[in-house]
């Protein structure tokens, strides 16, 4: 398999910008360790129960060697990251935690600590008229309450404009269907650099963007 240019070089440093659950945070760290075994990985959220509840599991499954994997709590319209930290960000169904006026501050947040070529991937599942997808957002909406978060929802379409103005190169866009709507992927470089010939889907193993 082809990999990305920066599983090449020798500590890259990866960002997950929200964790949700211990299971993401475990197979988000596994795919990248397996290609990358000496990259930094930085696990990031808002709430502090959540990163507990990953370095919990992290360290009772031996994911990851000491120091290798941290664990920063914040907001993530504030990121408490120097400019041009990370080589690659990873977020997954993150988008609808945010309004659109957020989404602006977000990318840009997301800009300033990625540094120049690096790659930004996000997905965003998004839910249509008919039953299952009724279903999902109800369920959605429900999880959203009980963790007390905002729930929006964005044009696809809309969001890719936005990476582009905010100086991204948009590499690479998916849109797959299932029974409750859309999933969309978007993979975007920053300012410059190689288009990878294939990216790592960790949520459901390896695809083409």
């Amino acid at each position: 398999m082809v990999q990305p240019e920066i599983f090449s070089q020798i500590e890259p440093h990866f960002l997950l910008c929200g964790v949700g659950t211990a299971n993401t945070a475990e197979s988000f760290c596994r795919c990248v360790l397996e290609a990358a075994p000496h990259a930094r990985i930085t696990l990031f959220d808002i709430r502090t129960t959540v990163l507990d509840d990953a370095r919990r599991r992290l360290t009772k499954r031996s994911v990851g060697i000491t120091k290798q994997i941290t664990y920063q709590q914040g907001n993530a319209l504030s990121f408490p990251f120097a400019e041009e930290t990370f080589d690659w960000i990873e977020t997954d169904n993150f988008l609808q935690f945010f309004s659109h006026a957020e989404l602006l501050q977000l990318t840009a947040g997301w800009h300033k600590i990625l540094k120049t070529g690096g790659v930004l991937t996000t997905r965003q599942m998004s839910p249509k008229g008919s039953l299952g997808g009724k279903c999902f957002a109800a369920v959605w909406r429900t999880y959203s309450r009980l963790i007390t978060a905002p729930s929006h929802q964005h044009c696809a379409a809309s969001f890719s404009e936005l990476l582009q103005t905010r100086n991204f190169h948009l590499a690479g866009f998916n849109r797959t269907l299932w029974a409750g709507g859309q999933n969309h992927q978007w993979l975007a470089i920053k300012r410059s650099g190689v288009l990878p010939a294939q990216i790592i889907d960790w949520s459901a193993g390896d695809r083409r963007l």
